[in-house]
């Protein structure tokens, strides 16, 4: 009898062991595929089999941070009405980020809630300019969302910060990192991101055509090429707004240095040569800025009455 009631208590040890090791192996499969979609931007499959692998273990980070991160992707624009995914992604972002230190947590998580902080603080900046001036407590209510933006910024730039002290995606952090010194007129904050940013992207630029160079997979080449179009568009967007940014500080020539590099990758820009033609004739060379006013009314697709029309056709009769 002690025989078989040992024999028993070995078979369902077994047994218990082998349903356990079953569900591990089925939460990794959830964690590995709805990754995968994730990354592959199927976001609805990619939440089916969160709910599944949550069934299994309810407080798996990876799955909860892929959650939070989904929600996020999937929510409306900040300058939109409808923010309940928003809301719902930060409460969850929220509920992992307090698993652990900050300096514990994967990258993904502490970017992606880098990100809906960010948003976030878009979203009050946004409700703060659509009050109403005349409405009741107007002041105090513009004061309360302006407060609430600058808090939900500088706690995404603390974030990304923390990513970059860990030496993690220094491109990406110093992109929203430009962002956010914009839209709190952090002109400091705005060149050294900006700088480091596109020191950042020239080394990703240069691994990309490195590895498009070297590839002999018709398939991979073209992906790396696609990738490489939207490195460059970035730093377009970057140097567009670093060079604004100078020209209303009076840096012409830092300025023009940032519009030529534009150029310099799409030469076709109309819009590029009317700023190269003002920051010309801010410099003086007013025959270049009378070049660059040519170019860009030949090429613009504007309609005759634009400003920036009038003010060319204007640089040209001077």
């Amino acid at each position: 009898m002690r025989r078989l009631t040992s024999l028993s208590l070995l078979l369902l040890a077994a047994a218990c062991s082998s349903t356990q090791s079953e569900e591990e192996r089925q939460l990794a499969s959830y964690q590995r595929n709805a990754g995968l979609y994730f990354e592959g931007g199927k976001f609805d499959q990619a939440l089916g089999l969160i709910d599944r692998g949550l069934e299994i273990e309810p407080d798996d980070y990876k799955l909860l941070s892929l959650r939070a991160c989904i929600h996020l992707r999937q929510s409306a624009p900040a300058s939109g009405s409808d923010h309940k995914l928003l809301d719902q992604s930060l409460g969850e972002f929220e509920e992992v980020f307090d698993q652990r230190d900050v300096a514990y947590h994967d990258r993904y998580l502490l970017f992606y809630y880098a990100l809906a902080q960010q948003k976030q603080g878009q979203r009050r900046l946004a409700e703060a300019a659509r009050i109403d001036p005349n409405a009741e407590d107007a002041k105090q209510k513009v004061i309360d969302a302006n407060a609430d933006a600058d808090k939900c910024l500088m706690e995404s730039r603390k974030l990304l910060l923390a990513l970059l002290d860990r030496g993690e995606v220094p491109r990406l952090c110093h992109f929203h990192l430009l962002q956010i010194a914009a839209v709190t007129r952090d002109s400091a904050g705005m060149l050294e991101h900006g700088e480091k940013y596109l020191e950042a992207a020239a080394a990703d630029q240069k691994k990309t055509q490195d590895e498009i160079d070297r590839t002999t997979i018709w398939g991979y080449e073209q992906f790396r090429k696609s990738s490489l179009q939207i490195l460059r568009g970035d730093e377009i967007g970057v140097r567009t707004l670093l060079a604004q940014h100078l020209y209303e500080r009076g840096e012409f020539e830092k300025a023009l240095a940032h519009v030529d590099a534009v150029l310099a990758i799409d030469p076709r820009r109309s819009d590029e040569r009317y700023n190269r033609g003002l920051i010309l004739k801010k410099l003086g060379r007013n025959d270049e800025a009378k070049d660059d006013m040519r170019t860009f009314l030949a090429t613009t697709t504007l309609p005759p009455d634009s400003a920036k029309v009038q003010e060319a056709v204007e640089a040209l009769r001077q």
